[in-house]
Formats: structure tokens, sequence, C-alpha cells
């Protein structure tokens, strides 16, 4: 047997399928050690063909040992929640077969299609079986473990990307509600560089940022083990706040409870119960908690407004138009900033027009200088996009045209069609405005729509002189191709940079299905399917979804639901479905969400 696959898991049914389908071709065998899921992670883990293993005695690292113990294959593969190798798993097993190394350093990337990619860090997941070579409790790192036995071990980079999933935001205003928005990780002010305390807090967050969440509740859970006092509330914490974050519910539920238990004084575990119950859709227990928050004049600024958010999120969502405006009014002062604010306040403002919405905020919170601006991209991201320009006017009027106001106005005329009076107003705009970058994207984009060969060099040289790109490549294979009619083909000098181009593809996709036609969007849907990375009905899927094409969206979900049964696709499936009319279908869909969270069914519902 040449190579088995290890996954150490617990409450990911958002993801094993799709982890495990990764690998499945080239794979001997799949091993999940399940640590005790609540949800239907062993269910779907089996589905994939895995051989599934209960171990609840230990910590992570003494489960990822267990793992290797009942692995069978010369080379071990082990893969973390969230992770897929994206394509040239074929040539692995001819590598295997060959190589005199002992081990592999692959890139880790994370994957964003809202920002570029991050550079990639290395790391061993690839290695030949030993008895003698283990996970150390202070290290994940195998290598340390490989060298003890043998210093003239060779352990090499292998060009094979890993990546690590995050999924579109687009113009949805709820993914704010995330709970690392609402609040964030933090080290405890008391804790020095040499403490315990202070090590477990850095290295939980270390891991967190770098995506690997299951490794950042482990040293959470530690230093929350190991120490005691304030110290021990930043732990928990932390722990709460990433076990919502992963829609780890009854955990949550669990450590919450915990925290309302042994430190009763401290507010924020008052506000996660409410938080949790909000998300369930349980609105008396959420109303409680933050009542009860501001009535404690606990001078948290932080929990106070988000507090007053929520709950006029949940009298808006019950119809109680008086005290959603009440409690989003209060919010709106602490925090003007918001968009999810903003936005849910507009909804019960009794004008129409955009001047009156503009006139009407500037009464609540007078002075404030962004809240032209802010309403614009809010109606924009609200596709109202007359009252944005009717805002803008306002703007004009005052002489206040900016190169965020050209900038703004521009995408407006962009909308309308208005294409050459999109390009002057982009033109006006100052190489030192923060969103340069996409001011040439756009200028690009509106040589592509009003098909003016003649522009085509200036933009392009344009957009070059930004720097080496991919952009640029990008840009000129889109030009060749819309102009001249040529042939898409790609060369790479690495599996990194075909992906950095090929999120970058996905990004222009986006931008193009807001304003072309259906010729330019063809055109680029072709060069991203001849990329053949393994997600691309997802992300397809997912930037039709974003953008409201249903019917392209529902054809692409549908595909990619071949691959395995995974959250928050399955919603997007579920909701294109019901804008398509398509109820027996959607019922079926919300049957399979019930397959693989039967906690977050509820969330789920339409």
């Amino acid at each position: 047997m040449l190579l088995s696959v290890c996954m150490v898991v617990r409450d990911e049914a958002h993801s094993v399928a799709r982890s495990l389908y990764s690998l499945k071709e080239i794979a001997d065998e799949l091993i999940v050690v399940d640590m005790g899921s609540y949800d239907q992670t062993v269910q779907l883990a089996k589905e994939q063909g895995a051989r599934v293993f209960a171990y609840h005695q230990g910590n992570r690292f003494q489960a990822m040992n267990y793992a290797l113990q009942q692995a069978r294959g010369k080379w071990i593969f082990f893969l973390e929640a969230r992770e897929e190798l994206i394509n040239g798993g074929k040539q692995l097993r001819r590598i295997l077969r060959e190589s005199s190394c002992d081990g592999f350093y692959l890139p880790i990337i994370k994957l964003h299609f809202e920002k570029d990619i991050e550079t990639p860090y290395l790391k061993i997941r690839l290695f030949k079986r030993d008895r003698d070579v283990f996970f150390q409790a202070d290290s994940l790192d195998i290598a340390k473990s490989i060298l003890k036995k043998n210093n003239n071990a060779s352990i090499k980079a292998l060009q094979l990307p890993i990546i690590k999933r995050y999924h579109f935001s687009g113009s949805d205003f709820w993914t704010e509600l995330s709970p690392c928005k609402l609040y964030y990780l933090e080290l405890t002010q008391d804790s020095k560089p040499e403490s315990l305390a202070f090590t477990c807090l850095k290295e939980g967050i270390d891991y967190y940022w770098k995506g690997e969440f299951n490794l950042a509740l482990e040293w959470f859970e530690r230093g929350y083990r190991l120490n005691s006092g304030e110290n021990q509330i930043a732990f928990l914490k932390n722990i709460i706040l990433l076990l919502l974050e992963l829609k780890q519910y009854i955990r949550a539920e669990q450590r919450i409870k915990e925290g309302l238990k042994k430190f009763p004084q401290v507010a924020v575990f008052t506000f996660w119960q409410g938080y949790l119950a909000f998300v369930l859709k349980d609105y008396p227990t959420a109303v409680g908690s933050f009542k009860s928050i501001l009535a404690g004049r606990i001078n948290l600024t932080r929990l106070e407004v988000n507090a007053y958010l929520l709950l006029g999120l949940i009298f808006k969502e019950q119809g109680k138009k008086a005290q959603a405006s009440f409690y989003l009014e209060k919010a709106y002062l602490m925090f003007e900033h918001s968009d999810l604010v903003l936005s849910s306040l507009v909804d019960l403002i009794p004008v129409t027009g955009g001047r009156e919405v503009l006139s009407y905020l500037q009464k609540i919170k007078q002075g404030e200088q962004r809240l032209p601006l802010q309403l614009v991209k809010v109606f924009y991201q609200r596709k109202e996009y007359g009252k944005a320009m009717d805002v803008l006017k306002v703007l004009s009027t005052n002489g206040q045209a900016n190169d965020e106001v050209l900038y703004w106005h521009a995408k407006l005329l962009l909308v309308f069609k208005k294409y050459q009076e999109a390009a002057q107003e982009l033109r006006k705009t100052s190489p030192a405005f923060d969103n340069y970058e996409q001011v040439l994207e756009h200028l690009w984009l509106i040589n592509l729509l009003s098909s003016v060969q003649g522009e085509s060099k200036s933009v392009v040289n344009q957009i070059k002189l930004l720097g080496n790109k991919l952009s640029w490549n990008l840009i000129k294979l889109f030009n060749e191709i819309y102009f001249y009619g040529k042939e898409v083909w790609f060369q790479f000098n690495n599996l990194v940079a075909k992906l950095r181009f090929y999120r970058k593809a996905v990004y222009y996709l986006g931008l193009i299905t807001e304003y072309a036609g259906k010729r330019a969007i063809e055109i680029m849907v072709q060069i991203i399917k001849s990329m053949k990375i393994t997600t691309v009905n997802r992300d397809l899927g997912q930037v039709f979804y974003e953008k409201g094409k249903w019917q392209q969206a529902y054809l692409y979900l549908q595909e990619n639901l071949t691959q395995g049964k995974t959250l928050p696709e399955l919603k997007y499936l579920a909701d294109t479905c019901y804008y398509l009319n398509k109820r027996e279908e959607r019922a079926g869909i919300l049957e399979l969400i019930k397959q693989v969270d039967v906690v977050q069914n509820k969330v789920y519902q339409l």
C-alpha cells in the first residue's frame, strides 16, 4: 500500500467530505480519527470511503499519533479540515514510488477570493511511515521527529499546493455578523512574553490567522487548563469565539454555560449566550441576554453597540419597526461606520428617495462626514442605483467631487452602460487614490465593453505600470481573445502561480458579471474552466450566486454537489432553487442540509 491519508476531526461536517474527496482518487486508504463530533462528520467521512476511528481520551497531538498507528501505507499524507489538494495528485504517486526522500514540505495557501493570495507557508504534510516517527506535544512539525531518528534524513519542498478554503462574502451584509467581526482574539495585558499564558495565547492566535482553527483551539484549551484567574477568562473567551466561528454550536453552548457559572461578572459570556440564541433563532433568550448587558451599565462600547445592533435585527425580523428603529439608531450613533447597521436602518426610514434618506440620517448623527459616501456604497450593494446616484449628486452640488466620489460615480455610470462618461470620471482620479488599482481595472473593463480597439494599448499599459502582477497577464490574454479571437492557452512555472492567476480570473468574472453582457461572461468562464482547477464548479457557482445570476449558479452548484455534501454551498443551492421556484428540489436540498448538520439546519432555513 503506497499512500494513506490521515485526518483528525471534530465537528467538521461542513467540509470533511470535500477535503477527503480531493485526495480520494490517489489514496490507497483514508483514515479519519474523530474526537467526539456532535454533527454528521462521521457519517459523511464514511460516505467518502474513509475508515473512521473514535478517539476521546487525549488531546489533538495524541489523536494525530493514533491516526499514524492505524495507517498502513508506506507514505502518510496529513490533511486538516477546510483543506483541499487542488490538483496534481496523479503525479504524486509516481513521485512517491521513485523518491528517496523521507518527507516533503507542501505550500499551504489561504484562499480568499476578495483579496490577493498571501505568501504560502511550507509545512511538512507528507512523510514516510515509521513507528519511531511521531508528533510531539510541543511541536506540530514532525520533521523534528524524523531528524531525531536520522540526522541525514532528506526532507524537500514539493510544489503541490494545499488550499485552505474561505467562502465568499460578496454583498451579503449578514456576513458582517461573523463572531470574529463582532469580537476579536486578544492577548491579555497582564501576560508577560516569557509566561505560559502568553505562549499559549500567542500560539493559538498565530494558528488562527493561518486558518488552522483546530490547532488554535488546542492551544487555547491547553492554556485554559494550565492557568487561572484573568488569564483563564481570556482563554475561555477565545475558545468560545472560535467554536462559534466554526459553527460548533453545541460545544459553544457548553462553554458559554461554563463561563456564566464560573465567571458571572464577565459580561462577554452573557453576550455570547445572546449571540448563539440569535443565530439559532431563539429570540426570547437573545433579547433577554442583550437587554441584561445594556441594563448592566458595563461601559464596554464593543458589547453595547453589538447588543443594540442584534436587538434591532431581532425586532426587525419580527416586524416590530418602532423597536427595531430605536435600537438600530442607538447602534448607528455608537458605530456609524458599520454597513450592516446602516443598511438595516435604511429599511426602516419612512422616506424613499436617496436625498431624503441622507437628510434623515444626518439628523440622527450630525456632522458625520463619511455618511454620504457610505450611504452610496450601501445603496450600491443593495442594487438601488438610482438612490445612490441621488446622494452623489448632493455631494457634487456641494463641491465634494474627490477621488472617492469620482470612483463611485464611474461605477454607477457603468451600471447604466454609460461607458465613456464613466471612463472620463475614472481618468480624473489621482494615482494617490487608495483604490487606484481598481480604477485601472475598471478602465480596462470599459475598454472591453465599449469595444474601442484604439484604447486597448493605452489602458493595458496603464495597468502594466502597477508592477509585475498577474493582472497584467490576464488583461493581455483577455484582450487577445476578446478582440482577435485567439484560443485560450496557459503556461505556468508552478501551481502556486497558476492558483494566483486562477483567483484573479475568478475576481474578474465577478467584476464583469456586474456590468457586462453574455459574450464577455462566456469568455471569462472559458478562461477559468481551461485552468482545470478541481474546485471550479464551486467557485463559478458562488460567483454567480453572489451576483444574483440564479440559473448559472444553479447549474454549477448542482455539478459541485457530486464532489460531496458541504456547507454553505448547500445553502446557496437551496437559495437558488427558491429564486427559481424549484420547490420540490429545494425541499430535497434542505433534507441534505439536515444530513450534513442537524443543528445548523434551523439556521439555514429560508
